[in-house]
């Protein structure tokens, strides 16, 4: 009993140790994988499609692709018939976005794209259609 009590005392020892690092190095940012050392900045851009882009699969296409990104936002179809994107996500992943809206589903034939960044929009957990 008393080597069980011994040895689960250094394995209590040993997990407070790793969680006091994680703490310090998280507070100032040290040498620990998990802490937040590194900063991505993430934007907010409304992208406004303009072209043959409804009835062509158009945000679907958006859709797919900002799921396999990482990219948080929405895309739905306008009363003017071009279609609005609304996207969170890094410089790269707003890089990529625009050359999949250029290029846009077989079907469709995208004649300009409007760029805007906006202040954060709260709510953007992931991506979705809007009807």
């Amino acid at each position: 009993m008393l080597k069980y009590a011994l040895s689960l005392k250094k394995t209590v020892g040993a997990w407070l140790s790793l969680v006091e690092r994680t703490v310090r190095d998280r507070e100032i940012g040290g040498s620990n994988p998990l802490a937040p050392t590194i900063f991505f900045p993430m934007k907010v851009i409304r992208y406004t499609v303009i072209g043959r882009v409804q009835g062509v699969g158009f945000r679907y296409y958006v859709y797919r692709h900002a799921q396999r990104m990482g990219i948080a936002g929405r895309v739905r179809n306008r009363a003017d018939g071009a279609v609005e994107v609304v996207a969170c996500g890094t410089d790269e992943q707003h890089r990529e976005m625009e050359d999949l809206l250029r290029s846009g589903p077989a079907c469709a034939h995208v004649r300009q794209i409007g760029r805007e960044i906006i202040e954060p929009v709260e709510g953007f957990t992931e991506f979705r259609i809007e009807v």
